[in-house]
């Protein structure tokens, strides 16, 4: 479910009484205030949420600490069933961060990554972490977390094809929407690999049927997003359940310095690869804005600009489910086949709906931030902030659906006189320009259209 502010207010999306144990209960069967030792360090794992961490750019504790990096995956330390599946999966050579990242991930080292959206990330999790499996143990080697249902999907989805050739590899998802016993089922076989939503990995783990006690490696795939407010006392409760000798791996696009304080609760000497956000490359991305100076007028703004241009496949994200509906409502009314989604939705239809968008069938999603993070469509080349998102690292996710793979891609924000104080916060913050929309605006989504045509 998604609040008035765009934020999920259970763990993935999904009404809360589906996030609680088959006893109804939150707090699950153990002391949430577990401590225990990782290392030569103790950790207090209670509920508790710490104190914002106060520093700054210049605090030496979180700059980056990492630059070896390997260039070829024939030089990694990798397994050859796994090298077979990379290259099969399309590979030729590691992007940067998994260049400067897979190694240490196989080593057994905590890692915290920060890179731009589509940078292979999740390539990087997944080549990393798989390294790392013994096959030969019929046990949960690793748990990756992530803060949506349709992120976990794709991330599974990953894991199932680089590891295809890994013969006996077995990788399963957990996420709202199926049912209850098969899952049940599955997480008591032990499967190598479990990627899940927090709520539904608290509720497996709580119950006994999902085990931990032998886990190499835990991800938390959006990390940011993840630690924060929303979602971090289900996190601790999950990591309540462990020994505390786990790897940990948390990646994301941005990284506020705040989130620090939190993961030092659970890191032991991490290696650090982080890209400041002003440097978050954009390259690429067109961005404009259009002052309506009052939100009456956005609907007719739209809709007059639907009609001016050629869409190949768009999003269009808002603040809250109600405008989802709202604006879905008045754009087929207008005759724009448009299809909403959001977390009030059937888990079937929400993934009926994104099947068929990657297909092509359906050109236009209307979505709060439940597509803003990890959700890779290549041939999304126009993004629309209908409302802007409060929190400026939400807009580089979401304008980062479009121009993937260093591909163009287009970000039109419409905004009233309240919202465009916004826009010269984002300039400012990311250090990139957000003009004017301009009157050949058809021209230039036809000029990011036009590349798909050419690689047809």
């Amino acid at each position: 479910m998604i609040t008035e502010e765009g934020y999920f207010d259970s763990s993935d999306g999904i009404p809360i009484d589906e996030e609680k144990n088959e006893t109804g209960n939150i707090g699950g069967k153990r002391n949430g205030n577990r401590k225990y030792r990782r290392g030569n360090r103790r950790y207090d794992r209670s509920y508790s949420k710490p104190e914002a961490y106060t520093g700054n750019n210049g605090d030496s504790e979180f700059q980056p600490n990492w630059e070896r990096r390997i260039d070829s995956f024939d030089q990694m330390p990798l397994p050859m069933e796994l090298l077979t599946g990379i290259y099969a999966y399309g590979f030729k050579n590691p992007y940067d961060i998994q260049a400067l990242s897979i190694d240490s991930i196989n080593r057994g080292r905590d890692v915290v990554a920060q890179a731009p959206e589509m940078s292979g990330k999740t390539v990087a999790l997944v080549i990393g972490s798989l390294s790392r499996v013994d096959l030969k143990s019929k046990s949960t080697q690793i748990l990756v977390l992530s803060p949506t249902r349709e992120l976990a999907a794709q991330t599974w989805n990953v894991y199932s094809e680089i590891g295809s050739r890994m013969r006996v590899l077995v990788c399963k998802l957990f996420i709202g929407g199926i049912p209850a016993e098969q899952q049940r089922r599955e997480a008591e076989e032990l499967p190598h690999v479990c990627v899940c939503t927090p709520g539904k990995a608290y509720d497996l783990i709580s119950n006994g049927n999902l085990r931990v006690d032998n886990l190499k490696t835990i991800i938390l795939d959006e990390a940011d997003q993840l630690l924060s407010d929303n979602f971090l006392d289900d996190i601790k409760r999950i990591f309540s359940f462990c020994t505390g000798e786990e790897q940990y791996l948390f990646f994301s696009a941005t990284i506020p310095h705040s989130t620090f304080a939190t993961m030092n609760q659970f890191l032991k000497d991490p290696v650090k690869i982080l890209v400041k956000a002003e440097k978050l490359t954009l390259e690429g991305i067109k961005q404009f804005y259009v002052n309506v100076f009052d939100k009456k007028f956005k609907l007719d703004t739209l809709i007059e600009l639907y009609r001016s241009i050629s869409i190949q496949e768009a999003i269009i994200f808002t603040n809250s489910q109600d405008s989802v509906i709202e604006i879905s409502k008045h754009l087929n009314e207008h005759g724009f086949q448009v299809s909403p989604i959001h977390a009030g939705m059937e888990q079937k239809d929400r993934n009926a709906i994104m099947k068929s968008f990657r297909r092509g069938a359906r050109r236009t999603l209307v979505s709060a931030d439940l597509l803003a993070r990890g959700i890779d469509v290549q041939a999304v080349t126009l993004v629309i902030n209908y409302e802007i998102n409060k929190d400026l690292q939400q807009y580089i996710h979401r304008i980062g659906r479009a121009g993937r793979m260093g591909r163009k891609g287009v970000a039109i924000n419409i905004v009233d006189d309240q919202e465009h104080v916004t826009i010269e916060e984002l300039r400012s913050f990311y250090q990139t320009q957000i003009g004017e929309l301009p009157s050949d605006i058809a021209g230039i989504i036809k000029e990011a259209n036009d590349q798909y045509e050419e690689e047809k």
